[in-house]
């Protein structure tokens, strides 16, 4: 449910949005709430939202962008904060967002410009004052080191144009990464090095259950996630970049990071990601682009709007046990 912004509990009180769906309370106490301040924004009897109308929000018809609520306002974003920048990433729950994912373009991190951005304040996941992203347990990298990191699993993902010869690149990689001491050099040099050594090698196995991810998904969740499957059908070339893409969206600006306990525990939570998303390809056989872009909005639907990401992080401590 969707916080009811003072501003917008004002605008329906003073009279000035108007609206027959808006005869029902328009706000209702969040829940596990008593004292009835907490409000969220009301469903009608179809379970849409009080405020849609016909395939429009009669909020932003009758008063602008800038009066929507934050989290609308905000939607499809995903932003990350920390002392370097703001990072910004999409929740392909938004269908237009996820068929981006089937472009052929170059994949790389760009400045965010027109309606990428988004007016303060911004919400999201704010690490401005947090020390930066573990390496591992009781060992912080240094966000120069972090960022060539992520910045080198995209790179994986848009070399292989293949999710899974990326993931076992980057989960050898981090590997050798997670090894590194401060007497060793520069991180970001060692990041470098360690990725050059994984894409020559392309070792398949790490030293923990690459389904563990999955495995910790289903077990907050329930059974809302379609069951994983080991060895998943191959995709078309150009639906299997797609996927790659995926991954490399849901790498970009992660909340795991500050979140987990280390690097495996980011690298745990794209391996769940995948398999959720190959589940749900298999669930409907994918053979269309069309039908991949179902399979992917209802990963993230799942994956960003439901599961809580600071109860897998702290999961994923099995991982970095391990």
């Amino acid at each position: 449910m969707v916080p009811a912004d003072r501003s917008v509990v004002e605008l329906v009180t003073s009279g000035r949005l108007t609206g027959s769906r808006h005869t029902k309370t328009p706000f209702v106490s969040a829940p596990h709430t008593t004292n009835g301040v907490d409000l969220r924004i009301a469903h009608a009897e179809d379970g849409a939202c009080i405020f849609r109308d016909g395939q429009r929000c009669s909020i932003h018809a009758q008063a602008g962008e800038s009066a929507l609520p934050v989290s609308c306002r905000h939607y499809p974003r995903v932003i990350l904060r920390d002392r370097r920048d703001t990072r910004i990433s999409l929740s392909h729950y938004c269908p237009t967002a996820a068929s981006l994912l089937l472009g052929t373009g170059t994949l790389n991190v760009v400045d965010a410009t027109g309606k990428l951005t988004v007016a303060e304040p911004v919400e999201g996941l704010d690490a401005s004052d947090a020390l930066p992203p573990l390496l591992r347990p009781g060992l912080l990298a240094d966000l120069e080191g972090y960022h060539a990191w992520e910045r080198e699993c995209i790179d994986a993902f848009a070399r292989e144009g293949d999710a899974l010869a990326g993931l076992r690149v980057i989960g050898q990689a981090t590997e050798i990464v997670r090894a590194w001491r401060p007497e060793d050099g520069a991180l970001v040099e060692s990041v470098a090095a360690a990725f050059d050594t994984a894409r020559r090698t392309q070792r398949a196995s790490v030293a923990w259950d690459v389904h563990t991810g999955s495995e910790i998904v289903r077990s907050l969740l329930g059974d809302a996630p379609p069951r994983v499957v080991s060895r998943p059908s191959a995709l078309a070339p150009d639906l299997e970049r797609a996927v790659a893409n995926y991954l490399a969206a849901r790498l970009f600006g992660n909340w795991i990071s500050y979140q987990g306990r280390g690097l495996r525990s980011i690298v745990a939570w794209l391996h769940a990601c995948h398999d959720i998303l190959r589940a749900f390809a298999g669930e409907i056989q994918v053979e269309t682009p069309e039908q991949l872009v179902s399979a992917i909005r209802d990963t993230d639907f799942l994956l960003l709007h439901t599961l809580d990401s600071q109860a897998f992080a702290h999961a994923t401590v099995i991982v970095e046990n391990s």
